[in-house]
C-alpha cells in the first residue's frame, strides 16, 4: 500500500499589502492531478473568486453546488457558465473575511476524458461552507489556470 498522498508545490504566488485582480498559472504539465489553494480576503458577494481554465471564458462550464449558511442548507445547478464561479451567493466572503478556496483538477493532463473541477470553500466568520463540482466539457489537457476577481 502506498504511504499516502503527497503534494509538491509546482508554483506559488504571494501578495502582501496590495490588491490584485488575477493570478495565472501556465505551462502546467508533468503530474496526474492538480490541487489549487487560494487564500484571500473577499469583501463582498460581487467580489468573489472564479477559475477559468485554458483561457476559455466561453459559456461551456456547468456546476452543481451544495452550500450552507448559518445551518441552512441549499443547492443549485447551472449550465453554460463562462467560469467556475464561487460567489457570495453561497455565503462565502460576504464581509472582509479571510477565505480559503480549494480546487481539485483530477486527470487534468488526460486527452481522453472531460475535465471535472471539484472545489470547496469555508468562511468561518460568516458561518458558511460550500462544495461543488464543475464540468469543463473538453478532452483537451488543462495547461493554464487563472484565478481572478469576479468583479475585476
Amino acid at each position: 500500500m502506498a504511504a499516502g498522498i503527497t503534494y509538491t508545490p509546482i508554483a506559488t504566488y504571494t501578495v502582501s499589502g496590495s490588491t490584485i485582480n488575477s493570478v495565472n498559472f501556465s505551462s502546467i504539465s508533468g503530474y496526474t492531478d492538480i490541487v489549487g489553494i487560494v487564500n484571500t480576503i473577499v469583501s463582498s458577494s460581487t467580489n468573489a473568486i472564479r477559475a477559468i481554465v485554458n483561457n476559455d471564458g466561453a459559456a461551456s462550464y456547468s456546476r452543481t453546488v451544495y452550500y450552507g449558511v448559518n445551518g441552512n442548507a441549499s443547492a443549485l445547478s447551472t449550465r453554460n457558465s463562462g467560469m467556475v464561479d464561487m460567489t457570495g451567493q453561497y455565503g462565502i466572503g460576504t464581509g472582509s473575511n479571510s477565505v480559503t478556496f480549494k480546487f481539485n483538477y483530477p486527470s487534468y493532463a488526460s486527452t481522453t476524458v472531460q475535465k471535472s473541477i471539484l472545489w470547496q470553500a469555508a468562511d468561518n466568520v460568516a458561518g458558511s461552507v460550500a462544495v461543488g463540482s464543475s464540468l469543463y466539457p473538453t478532452t483537451t489537457a488543462l495547461t493554464q489556470i487563472n484565478y481572478n476577481n469576479k468583479s475585476g
